[in-house]
């Protein structure tokens, strides 16, 4: 038996839709989760702390590991829920789910509320793969963790877990081009976002997962 087409949501349609739809990506991207349980505990502004970042890692850092975690799958769901309008409103299945997943990235990275100044992407990326490639998601996961648990460098478990991922695409049949340009595009994102990271870990002086600046 076919199943009734579900009525559009979204009334606006064409490129005003698409529009639409990638905005409110953005926009919902672009809530700094980090910053504002920051606030809500009562340690100010969280670019001034630690390392100055609004991710969980810094929020872990200055807050402790539990409002980390908070912080941590708050800015998943925001990649997770950026990708979610694509794959429900965009006609493009998984493409649709990676475009507007990439705009909530980018919300992340350069947040209109904090005058651009956000994250890395790294959580809000694995929400938006979880959602996209779960079984990736999964695997990123495992390598990040084990990255982690070994180097204790969070910066390098992210960086290593998302080109593994990438390599992964590329010796599965279950992905085409189109999905490994876009797996490369979100690795090149977070690449970028660790360049400060990545001459600390050069140079030996990245902080190690561990190092509190702070306790609340």
């Amino acid at each position: 038996m076919e199943t009734a087409a579900l009525p559009p949501v979204c009334p606006v349609g064409g490129l005003l839709r698409i529009a639409g739809v990638c905005f409110l990506s953005y926009l919902a991207g672009a809530v700094p989760f980090g910053f504002l349980v920051a606030k809500l505990r009562g340690v100010g502004d969280i670019r001034l702390l630690g390392s100055g970042n609004i991710g969980a890692t810094n929020v872990m850092r200055v807050l402790g590991p539990s409002w980390g975690a908070l912080v941590l799958v708050l800015d998943a769901a925001k990649g997770a829920f950026g990708a979610w309008l694509g794959l429900t409103y965009l006609p493009w299945g998984s493409m649709g789910g990676l475009l507007t997943g990439l705009m909530a990235v980018a919300g992340h990275n350069w947040p209109v509320f904090l005058r651009f100044k956000g994250g890395k992407g790294v959580a809000a990326s694995l929400g938006v793969v979880l959602s996209v490639y779960p079984g990736l998601a999964l695997f990123a996961s495992a390598v990040f963790s084990l990255t982690v648990l070994i180097s204790r460098y969070v910066s390098l478990g992210s960086l290593v877990a998302s080109w593994a991922a990438f390599v992964a695409t590329l010796f599965s049949f279950g992905y085409d081009l189109f999905d490994r340009i876009a797996v490369a595009a979100f690795c090149i994102l977070i690449t970028v976002r660790h360049r400060d990271n990545i001459r600390r870990l050069i140079s030996g002086t990245e902080r190690k997962l561990g190092k509190f600046s702070r306790k609340v």
